[in-house]
C-alpha cells in the first residue's frame, strides 16, 4: 500500500494523484477529500474523472484528514492497493434492524 497526497484539495490534483497511481500498477484506491475542496460543487467533474477511470475507487468526504501526523482542512490523499478490493455496501448500517455479521 502507497499513500499519496494533495495538499491543494483541487480535482486537477486528484486527477494528478489517479494517474500517478495507475503508473504504479494499482488496482484499488481508497480517497481520503476534504469538505473544503469543495468537490460537491464540482461534482460532474468528479463525476467524469471517476467514471473513465478503470480502477476500483472508494472513499469519502470528510471535515479534516490527517496526512504524516498533520491535520489539514483542505487536501485530498489516496491510499493505493496493487490488489482489487472488495467493496461491500451496507444500506442504514446505522439502524437497528442491520445485522453487520450478515452484511
Amino acid at each position: 500500500m502507497v499513500i499519496k497526497f494533495d495538499k491543494d484539495g483541487t480535482v486537477e490534483g486528484l486527477e494528478r494523484l489517479l494517474t500517478e497511481a495507475r503508473k504504479s500498477n494499482a488496482k484499488s484506491i481508497l480517497v481520503f477529500a476534504c469538505v473544503a475542496n469543495d468537490f460537491f460543487d464540482k461534482k460532474e467533474e468528479i463525476d467524469t474523472l471517476l467514471k473513465k477511470s478503470d480502477l476500483e475507487i472508494f472513499g469519502g468526504i470528510f471535515p479534516q484528514i490527517i496526512y504524516k501526523n498533520k491535520s489539514f482542512e483542505r487536501g485530498t490523499a489516496i491510499l493505493v492497493f496493487e490488489d482489487e478490493v472488495n467493496i461491500n455496501i451496507i444500506k442504514d448500517i446505522s439502524s437497528d434492524k442491520v445485522d453487520i455479521s450478515q452484511a
